[in-house]
């Protein structure tokens, strides 16, 4: 009687045992590699489109999207979130923080073009930028050049005009240039300051300008790895993917250039 009490113990231990091993397998099976990514607003839907292709691939690895304007992505890094890959849309915001970077990481993924864009229905015309200093034009959106590239760029091209300190009674700030392309799309500005992506991606707005490229100079995104990632290999895995010719084609339908 006790020899089989003993057995029953130990078979019920076995069958613990063995479920609990499954368990653990199973789950260490399912379990997915996060790459965490910060990157410019601007980049969403191409970016999005890429990760999950990107996911297609690679089951085992989930790619965690984090948009913002860069100026402000860059804060949150320098402030200790989590992050594995940084992809502003300027160049300066990866050389401010060059020490929470992993050396020799970064990588040119695409170019974009700065653009004024306006309501689809909206009757304004502009063949130079001096056009905006008109009485006609009220408002126009832009980003916040300390924390949103866009609105850094068109700082830039409109400092080099000389106009900026005119047209900035008319600026309405945006957070990110999404909000801006929002605003200019719903009308409540008559034009704002975005890129050529945020542009197509809002299509209740119409490009009614292109700032030369003279004006502005390359508008490259570069993507490195932080230094406080935990999954250096795979970040650096998932970048070159963004470099393949599979992602240049989506970059493109979404507006940017490789060069």
């Amino acid at each position: 009687m006790k020899i089989s009490k003993s057995i029953n113990i130990f078979l019920m231990t076995a069958v613990i045992f063995l479920l609990s091993t499954i368990s653990v397998r199973t789950l260490a099976a399912n379990t997915k590699t996060e790459i965490i990514v910060s990157a410019a607003m601007s980049m969403k839907d191409a970016l999005s489109e890429i990760a999950g292709k990107y996911e297609t691939n690679n089951p085992r690895t989930k790619i965690v999207l984090n948009f913002g304007g860069s100026g402000q992505l860059r804060a949150q890094i320098e402030a200790g979130a989590g992050a594995d890959i940084f992809i502003p849309a300027t160049e300066d915001e990866i050389g401010k923080i060059q020490k929470l970077l992993e050396p020799d990481s970064k990588a040119m993924i695409a170019s974009n073009t700065l653009v004024i864009i306006a309501n689809k229905k909206s009757a304004v015309k502009l063949s130079k930028m001096e056009d905006l200093c008109s009485p006609a034009i009220k408002t126009i959106a832009i980003g916040n050049p300390d924390t949103v590239a866009s609105g850094g760029w068109g700082k830039k091209a409109f400092s080099k005009k000389g106009i900026y300190e005119k047209l900035t009674p008319k600026f309405i700030y945006g957070e990110n240039v999404r909000q801006v392309a929002s605003y200019a799309a719903m009308g409540e500005t008559d034009l704002g300051i975005a890129f050529l992506s945020d542009a197509i991606a809002t299509p209740q707005t119409k490009v009614v300008y292109t700032f030369p490229k003279n004006s502005t100079g390359p508008i490259k995104y570069f993507a490195a790895i932080t230094a406080a990632s935990g999954k250096k290999a795979q970040a650096k895995k998932f970048i070159k993917f963004l470099q393949t010719e599979n992602s240049k084609s989506i970059f493109k339908k979404h507006g940017f250039t490789n060069g």
